[in-house]
């Protein structure tokens, strides 16, 4: 019995049967209502937008919005509705306290130095004020006296990186960014 409460309430068997649901309801509008099935299609259309709106407008994570909106725009009706009710910001507690601590964490290290803005802002205005909205914003600070260098492809990056390592002496030190 538990094994068929599990599949019955899991997300892909409700949607799958939401879609069935719209499936069958647009056949009965489509039969029944032949000459209203515009009006129907035009006011879910608004409400679709309405839910877009609604979305873009929410103080929540831009890949959420990115992704919900995307959803929104090209599925079905009714699982429109679905969606309203069983999508969220899916973070739990844990995860929410664990992303505060860290925070809070990194506000204690990364301690911003006002006179680097003040030096980028001499230079370049526009690289000032991005690096000031990623400091008031993301919480890390723009630093001096560092250099990057921009490869625009994986194997230009493999080629500086054995560079790199034929010069290293002591230490090799890799510093890897995961998306």
């Amino acid at each position: 019995m538990n094994f068929l409460k599990n599949i019955l309430f899991r997300r892909a068997t409700l949607t799958y049967l939401a879609m069935l649901f719209q499936l069958l309801v647009l056949m009965a509008v489509i039969i029944s209502f032949n000459q209203y099935f515009v009006f129907f299609y035009g006011i879910s259309m608004v409400i679709s937008i309405v839910a877009v709106l609604r979305i873009m407008n929410n103080k929540s994570n831009p890949g959420y919005k990115l992704c919900l909106d995307h959803t929104y725009v090209d599925i079905s009706h009714f699982r429109r509705l679905v969606l309203c009710f069983l999508c969220g910001n899916k973070a739990s507690k844990r995860t929410k306290r664990s992303m505060k601590f860290i925070g809070n964490k990194t506000r204690e290290v990364l301690v911003p130095e006002s006179f680097i803005l003040d030096e980028m802002a001499a230079c370049s205005q526009s690289a000032a004020n991005q690096s000031g909205y990623i400091q008031n914003y993301a919480n890390y600070p723009p630093y001096n006296n560092t250099a990057s260098e921009y490869l625009p492809t994986g194997e230009i990056k493999f080629e500086r990186l054995k560079e790199e390592l034929r010069k290293a002496e002591h230490y090799i030190f890799f510093g890897v960014l995961y998306n």
